[in-house]
C-alpha cells in the first residue's frame, strides 16, 4: 500500500504540464440551439505552456463584443429540457468544470471553477482569433468536456444576465471526445487483469475521463475456462462482446507483449469497434511472422499439458521462488523491481489451478501464426512502445533485443508512431509513470 501511495504521489507531481513546445490539440466548435447542434463555426486550438494552457480560437459568425467562455463538465453539446419543460441549448454540457467543488465562479485567475476562462473578444466582422491563457488547466483537461461560448460577456455568475433568455445563453459548443481504452493483459502463470492495477492507478491520478476497460481474458483471473484449447479468436470474442455491451462504442486496443495477436483478432472480427491500436512491448517481428507447427502444438497439448506432467509443471511454476527467478531473468530490467506486490499478485492468481489452461494454450503456441500482413495492413492509427532493455523470453533472448525490434518495426511499419522508455518487457508495471505519460501524450494528439 505504501508503494502504491508513493507511486500516485509521483504520478501527480510529474504529470503536471512542464513543456513549452507541446503540440497543439484542436476542438471543432459548432453553433447550438434548442433544437440541436448546427454547423461548425471554426476551431479552438490549445497548447500546454509553462504559463498554463494557451487557447487559440479561430471562430467566426459571432456578434461583436465580449463573449463568456467556459470549460463545462459535460461531454455533450446537445439540448436538454429544464425543470420548466423548456428545451435549452447546450444544457447537456452541464455546469462549469469544478473538480475542486468550490461552487464559486471567480474567473480564470481566481480559485473557483477551473472551467472559468477569459472572455473571447469578437471583432466587428464576427471573428475572434485572440488567444487566452488558462493558468490552472492543461490540454488533457479538455478531454471529454465541453467548451462553451456564451451569448454575452461573462458576469462571473452561473445565471445569465436578465436581458437574455436561457434559450440563447449558450450559443456555441464543442467537445474533445474522451477515449476508451481496452487493456489486454499478457497470458502466463498468475497473470490477469490485475496486471494493469498499477497502470490504472497512475493514469487516474491525472485523467478521470478516459474509460479504461481491463477485463480478465478467458481462462484468466475470475474468467474461468474448462480444459480446452484457446486461440486468439477465443480470447477476442468476449472482448468484442464487452465493447458491444458498452453501447457499441469503439475503443483503442492496448496490448501487452504477446497479447498483440488477440488485439489483431479483435480488429479482424470487429474493425468497426476499433479506433486505434497501441502495442506495448510487441513481440519480435520474427515471432509474429513464423507460424508454430500445428502438429507440435497438438502434441504438446495432449502429451504434456493435459496429463499429470502438465498438472505438476503448473504447481511448480506457481511457486514464489520460480516466479521471482523467471521474472528477474525474463521480464524486468532491474531485479529490485520484482517486488512483493508483483509476486503476491501472481501467487494469488495462480492459486486457481483452472487458470493453467489459458497458460498452456499460450505455451503450446496456438496463437503463433503469420500475423505480419494483417499487422501491416491496419488502417487505424498504431503506436508502439518499446523498452530500452527489451529482450526475447527464453531461448529467443539470444537473437532478440531492443535494437533489433525497434529497427525491424521501423522498416516493416513505417507509418506507425513509436517511443522508447526505460524498462524491459513489462513496462506498465516496471516503468508505470513513463508508460502512462507517453501513452497519454500520444492519445491527446490522435
Amino acid at each position: 500500500m505504501y508503494r502504491l501511495g508513493a507511486l500516485l504521489a509521483l504520478c501527480l507531481a510529474l504529470l503536471m504540464p512542464a513543456t513549452v513546445q507541446a503540440s497543439a490539440i484542436e476542438v471543432t466548435i459548432n453553433s447550438i440551439n434548442a433544437e440541436g447542434i448546427g454547423e461548425s463555426i471554426g476551431t479552438i486550438s490549445a497548447r500546454d505552456t509553462d504559463q498554463g494552457l494557451v487557447i487559440i480560437p479561430e471562430l467566426s459568425g459571432l456578434s461583436e463584443g465580449e463573449h463568456g467562455f467556459h470549460l463545462h463538465a459535460g461531454d455533450q453539446c446537445a439540448p436538454q429540457t429544464n425543470a420548466e419543460g423548456a428545451s435549452i441549448a447546450g444544457l447537456a454540457a452541464l455546469g462549469h468544470w469544478d473538480p475542486d467543488q468550490t461552487n464559486t465562479h471567480l474567473g480564470p485567475f481566481g480559485n473557483g471553477h477551473r472551467g472559468d476562462l477569459s472572455r473571447l473578444v469578437v471583432d466587428r466582422d464576427g471573428n475572434t482569433t485572440t488567444s487566452v491563457v488558462a493558468p490552472r488547466l492543461k490540454a488533457s483537461d479538455l478531454r471529454g468536456r465541453a467548451l462553451v461560448v456564451h451569448a454575452g460577456g461573462d458576469t462571473y455568475t452561473d445565471t445569465p444576465p436578465p436581458r437574455r433568455r436561457w434559450c440563447s445563453y449558450r450559443l456555441r459548443c464543442g467537445v474533445l471526445s474522451s477515449s476508451r481504452l481496452l487493456l489486454i493483459h499478457p497470458i502466463g502463470v498468475g497473470l490477469s487483469s490485475r496486471f494493469w492495477d498499477r497502470f490504472i492507478s497512475c493514469w487516474r491520478a491525472s485523467d478521470d475521463t478516459t474509460a479504461l476497460l481491463a477485463p480478465d481474458l478467458l481462462g484468466c483471473g475470475e474468467n474461468q475456462h474448462s480444459n480446452q484449447q484457446l486461440a486468439p479468436e477465443d480470447w477476442a470474442a468476449p472482448l468484442i462482446d464487452l465493447l458491444r455491451e458498452h453501447n457499441n462504442a469503439p475503443a483503442i486496443l492496448v496490448s501487452q507483449g504477446a497479447s498483440l495477436p488477440i488485439a489483431l483478432a479483435v480488429l479482424k472480427i470487429a474493425p468497426e469497434l476499433v479506433t486505434g491500436l497501441i502495442a506495448i512491448s510487441p513481440p519480435s517481428w520474427r515471432i509474429l511472422e513464423e507460424p508454430f507447427p500445428k502438429m507440435q502444438s497438438q502434441l504438446l497439448w495432449r502429451l504434456l499439458f493435459q496429463g499429470p506432467i502438465g498438472f505438476l509443471f503448473f504447481r511448480y511454476a506457481r511457486r514464489r521462488t520460480f516466479l521471482k527467478t523467471f521474472s528477474a531473468n525474463n521480464l524486468f530490467a532491474n531485479n529490485e523491481n520484482v517486488d512483493a506486490e508483483w509476486l503476491d499478485t501472481l501467487e494469488q492468481e495462480a492459486a486457481n489451478m483452472t487458470t493453467r489452461w489459458a497458460t498452456f494454450s499460450f505455451l503450446a503456441g496456438f496463437w503463433r501464426r503469420n500475423w505480419a500482413k494483417q499487422w501491416q495492413d491496419i488502417k487505424q492509427p498504431v503506436w508502439l512502445l518499446f523498452g530500452q532493455e527489451a529482450t526475447g523470453i527464453g531461448r529467443s533472448k539470444h537473437w532478440d533485443d531492443a535494437q533489433e525490434r525497434i529497427h525491424t518495426y521501423a522498416q516493416k511499419m513505417p507509418n506507425a508512431s513509436s517511443a522508447t522508455i526505460r524498462g524491459r518487457n513489462v513496462l506498465p508495471y516496471e516503468s508505470t509513470l513513463e508508460c502512462v505519460t507517453q501513452l497519454q501524450s500520444w492519445l491527446l494528439h490522435n
